[in-house]
This record gives structure tokens, sequence and C-alpha cells, in this order.
């Protein structure tokens, strides 16, 4: 999560870490805008432009995440299989098998699958 208090050095530190493991600042702006709902909107606006600040600092050019294919946004029974790896998708089963039942569909789909219905 985004803490407000956390994005001096913290937020730095996870942001060179993401950029060492080959992580794009487009990524993590699209993850920072998935977790805004639970992080809290003004702390998410606040990690969008300590991002941005980094950027600059360290003169990165500002990236924008890929747009997401159609069928990645699709959610029910005719949506894509879920993009997790089978072996994400083991060790979720491994660690609760009812839980990997919701990735069926669409990675921001918690729905079970059919043949659990």
């Amino acid at each position: 999560m985004i803490c407000q208090q956390c994005l001096g050095l913290p937020f730095a530190m996870h942001v060179q870490g993401g950029l060492d493991l080959g992580v794009t600042t487009g990524d993590m702006r699209a993850l920072l805008r998935l977790i805004s709902y639970d992080s809290g909107y003004h702390a998410a606006l606040a990690a969008l432009e300590r991002l941005a600040e980094l950027e600059a600092a360290l003169e990165i050019p500002a990236e924008e995440a890929e747009v997401l294919p159609d069928a990645l946004l699709t959610t029910g029974p005719g949506a894509a299989p879920s993009p997790l790896p089978e072996s994400a998708r083991a060790i979720l089963t491994e660690l609760d098998p009812h839980f990997a039942e919701y990735f069926a569909y669409s990675p921001g789909c918690a729905r079970p699958r059919a043949e659990a219905l």
C-alpha cells in the first residue's frame, strides 16, 4: 500500500528496486492506479506526483503503461482465461484451492469458474 508518510526515501528505494528488476515507471503508474481505491486517492495521487519527481531526478522519460487488450477487460463465461502463468495458478491453488477458482475469467474479476457454480 501507499502511505503518504513514506513517499520519501522508502518510496524512492522501491522505485529504484523496481527499475533494477526491469519494471517500467509506466507499469508502476498502472499499479498505483490499480491500488488507488484501497490506498486512498490522495495517497495514490501523491505517489504519482513523487514518481514523476523521481523520473525527472533520474532523467528517466515518463512512460505510460500499455493499454490492456480488450480480451483482458472482458469478464464472464466468454472471457479469455486468466493470464496468470500456470506456475502462479499452482501456487494459488496450493495456498487455497478455492481462491484459485476466482481467477478463471480475468485478472480483475473475482468470479468462480463455471464448473464450480
